[in-house]
């Protein structure tokens, strides 16, 4: 009995310290593990503080990575790009504002429409087998464009007034609806043979220096025919109006070159052609008037 006692606790015993080695060799293990772990993060550690250290150097050095050359390039372009947007929409302010308030004012209708009346004008054929008879040498001169009653010479005022009755002549000159522009016709020696009157669109009157003999007359820029002796006439005044620089600006054809034009005149009594004898009425009526 005694020794199969002894057997059994030598047996426990035994089982024991085996258990107790076992716990010892697994603890040892353990702590072994925990080492190498701490070994590991320490090198990981010490792996991060050289990458760090190196970034440090190359960043020092002026050195940069690709990467950080692209992204440097990116950012720079975006800068650069916003800059050329901010200066492109000043420019295109700058041009629409340059729009609305230009410097030079476009002309006015009245003033483009003589303008190609004149071209038109200009650009007729004078081409005819008529020759003058009588050689004229006329000009234009002291071109106006009265504003007021105050501009005229006596014999410009009394003809306009005739001319324009019953409205006054305080309501027409300076009014740019009208465009009343005034000249002398005179000679190679400056002596004053007629006056020539125009306003818009297209009016004329060619008058004696005084009085009221109206001399020729014309609508929608064409000068009348009325008689036979205008025609040297109006050669002299086509060379006039042709003539660079004398400032009148309403344009007027003395149609002289029409051959088929001045045939039809010959036999007329005077006086009964066109517009004359009307206006021959007219101005006597208003000379009547103002007496």
């Amino acid at each position: 009995m005694a020794k199969a006692k002894r057997a059994a606790t030598a047996s426990r015993a035994s089982r024991t310290k085996t258990k107790t080695k076992g716990k010892g060799k697994a603890k040892t293990r353990t702590k072994e593990k925990a080492k190498e772990k701490a070994r590991a993060g320490l090198k990981g550690t010490g792996k991060a503080k050289e990458k760090e250290k190196a970034r440090e150097k190359v960043k020092a050095s002026g050195k940069v990575k690709p990467k950080a050359k692209v992204k440097a390039k990116v950012k720079a372009g975006v800068k650069a790009g916003v800059k050329a947007g901010v200066k492109e929409k000043a420019r295109v302010k700058e041009k629409a504002r340059v729009r609305v308030t230009p410097s030079v004012e476009p002309p006015a209708a009245a003033e483009v429409y003589t303008s190609q009346v004149a071209d038109i004008i200009r650009g007729r054929s004078r081409e005819s087998t008529y020759r003058p008879v009588t050689v004229l040498n006329l000009s234009l001169a002291r071109v106006r464009a009265p504003a007021t009653v105050d501009e005229l010479a006596p014999a410009e005022r009394t003809q306009l007034a005739l001319i324009w009755h019953p409205i006054p002549l305080e309501q027409v000159l300076g009014n740019e609806e009208f465009g009343v522009e005034v000249a002398e016709v005179v000679d190679a020696m400056g002596t004053l043979r007629y006056r020539l009157y125009g306003w818009n669109f297209g009016v004329g009157y060619l008058m004696p220096p005084e009085g009221m003999n109206v001399v020729a007359f014309a609508a929608q820029h064409d000068l009348e025919h009325w008689n036979l002796d205008q025609r040297d006439l109006f050669v002299a005044m086509d060379r006039a109006m042709s003539a660079p620089g004398h400032g009148f600006q309403q344009p007027l054809s003395f149609c002289w070159w029409d051959d088929a034009c001045w045939k039809a005149l010959a036999g007329k009594a005077p006086g009964t052609v066109g517009s004359e004898p009307h206006l021959r009425q007219t101005f006597a009526t208003a000379m009547a008037t103002r007496a």
